[in-house]
């Protein structure tokens, strides 16, 4: 197994967003990782935008949807592919 490429900071924070989300390579991932243990500043940023996207998603957890939003939009799709077969 090789040695995970060395991220410079601008690539960190570019992947940020999809290391949170877990939408990276295994090996984007060691190497976001590696970084993030000998750079303080980008841990930080990193903390700060993991923090944040947990603190929104709790937040959306507690909205209270109309009952039959699922069904509208459902419906709306089936309209929609309907209009696209034709």
């Amino acid at each position: 197994m090789t040695a995970p490429s060395r991220y410079s900071c601008q690539e960190v924070v570019e992947k940020l967003d999809e290391y949170v989300d877990r939408a990276l390579t295994s090996g984007e991932i060691a190497s976001v990782e590696e970084h993030l243990q000998r750079c303080a500043e980008c841990a930080c940023e990193y903390r700060f935008e993991s923090n944040l996207i947990s603190e929104i998603r709790a937040k959306l957890r507690r909205i209270d949807l109309p009952p039959d939003l699922m069904s509208r939009i459902s419906q709306m799709i089936r309209e929609e592919c309907d209009k696209e077969g034709e």
